[in-house]
């Protein structure tokens, strides 16, 4: 009888591990596909890049990231309209062979380079078999999100145990575990402005308020700044991030409202050549 219970508890705990074997080995398919999808994108983009027309579309950004979707206003004015941009690439935005499948894209291109870097975040639909064109992609007006567009936020970050990042404004609403967070301008004041944008942290367990935790891996980490100078040298270490402008995707909004979880599924970012 004794041997028939153990026989008993070890099969109940070895039928236990398939669904998570299942489920971990989906997930290794999904972020595998994911990879590839951003890659090809990219690709896309640097193809793009090579029109005699394009530096109407990659308009450069100075040291800031910018939305390919979101003309950037500062509350009045119209700082970089990009739309022409969005409309270029927004056919490819979709996964074709695999419309479970989207991208959302960001770049930053200094003023008078010929490179771009490219920031690709790669969505999966959680709360629907797939994304559609109709859905996901109808840019109303500037000051309402699509979908498949990034969301602006302001973020304060502390290096501490553990990381915290900390959401002072803009559409945090969008956040979920697992999102994808890209310093767009970092307003560090003195001789290290702007050397934090185009940073890249992804969203951990959630704290409270609007607090969430830095996940493991891709946290906040002390910098020594431009003038590579440690702690108390020049003056221009960044040790924390206040009040920086940033952009997350995070949850569907293609209801009207932001509902289940984090859609973002991988991040890849490269640098295109632009003419």
């Amino acid at each position: 009888m004794f041997a028939v219970i153990l026989l008993g508890v070890g099969f109940i705990m070895l039928a236990a591990m398939f669904p998570v074997a299942i489920q971990q080995s989906k997930s290794n398919v999904d972020e595998s596909e994911a990879a590839s999808i951003a890659r090809g994108m990219a690709n896309v983009a640097q193809q793009l890049g090579q029109y005699t027309t394009s530096s109407n579309l990659f308009k450069p950004t100075g040291t800031f990231v910018y939305s390919i979707a979101d003309p950037q206003f500062d509350g009045t004015n119209k700082l970089l309209d990009t739309f022409n941009l969005w409309k270029s690439l927004s056919g490819d935005l979709i996964n074709a062979d695999d419309p479970r499948f989207a991208s959302v894209l960001l770049y930053k291109r200094p003023n008078g380079s010929s490179t771009a870097q490219l920031f690709v975040f790669v969505m999966q639909a959680r709360t629907r078999d797939q994304f559609t064109v109709a859905q996901d992609m109808a840019v109303v007006a500037p000051s309402i999100y699509c979908n498949l567009q990034a969301r602006g936020v302001n973020v304060s970050i502390l290096d501490g145990i553990p990381d915290t990042v900390t959401f002072n404004g803009g559409d945090f609403n969008a956040v979920a575990e697992g999102c994808y967070l890209v310093i767009a301008n970092d307003n560090i004041s003195g001789p290290g402005n702007g050397w934090m944008n185009g940073r890249v942290y992804r969203v951990g367990s959630y704290v409270g308020g609007t607090t969430w935790e830095l996940m493991p891996g891709n946290d906040f980490s002390a910098d020594n700044g431009p003038n590579g100078v440690w702690n108390g040298g020049s003056g221009d270490d960044v040790t924390t991030l206040t009040n920086a402008d940033a952009f997350v995707v995070g949850k569907d909004i293609s209801t009207g409202s932001y509902e289940g979880p984090a859609q973002d599924v991988a991040f890849y970012t490269t640098f295109i050549s632009v003419r």
